[in-house]
């Protein structure tokens, strides 16, 4: 029975030590000074792809690149980093400009580069791709070509 009482004591004790500990520890994050807001809209307020839309810029652009650096897509891994083709898209349509726009970047582990910038329009049945030496978005195919080719020239020199 002595043995019990002092097992219940200690664990007592002990649940009395880690409550007050966290009440010390979330008071003194209360006092950490807040950032100025940032601009970034609240993701509930943010039109995304639907999965139309997904699908469709996974058929379109996502499929053909995979091709190009062949990266299998097929390949599932359960990882703390990406890894293969993956795209955000960071801008929503606005009166400015009825599109999506996003980044596709290709990860090796952690470290991922960026591939390229792409648009899609609100009816999400149309996907551009940002090329760089024009200045202007153009068809994945057109800008697939474009980006091989001076693949191959740079490899020449």
């Amino acid at each position: 029975m002595k043995h019990i009482k002092k097992t219940v004591l200690g664990v007592s004790t002990l649940a009395l030590v880690v409550l007050f500990t966290t009440a010390m520890i979330s008071r003194s994050v209360d006092k950490i000074p807040v950032k100025a807001k940032t601009t970034l809209i609240d993701k509930k307020d943010r039109v995304q792809l639907s999965s139309r839309g997904r699908l469709f810029v996974h058929e379109n652009l996502t499929k053909p690149l995979a091709r190009r650096y062949k990266v299998n897509l097929k390949r599932q891994m359960i990882s703390r980093c990406p890894s293969g083709l993956r795209y955000a898209i960071y801008e929503s349509p606005a009166e400015a400009s009825p599109y999506f726009v996003g980044k596709m970047r290709l990860y090796s582990g952690c470290k991922g580069k960026v591939v390229c910038e792409f648009r899609v329009n609100t009816s999400e049945d149309k996907i551009e791709v940002f090329q760089e030496d024009k200045q202007r978005y153009v068809a994945v195919s057109n800008w697939i070509l474009a980006s091989s080719s001076t693949t191959q020239q740079a490899q020449k020199n």
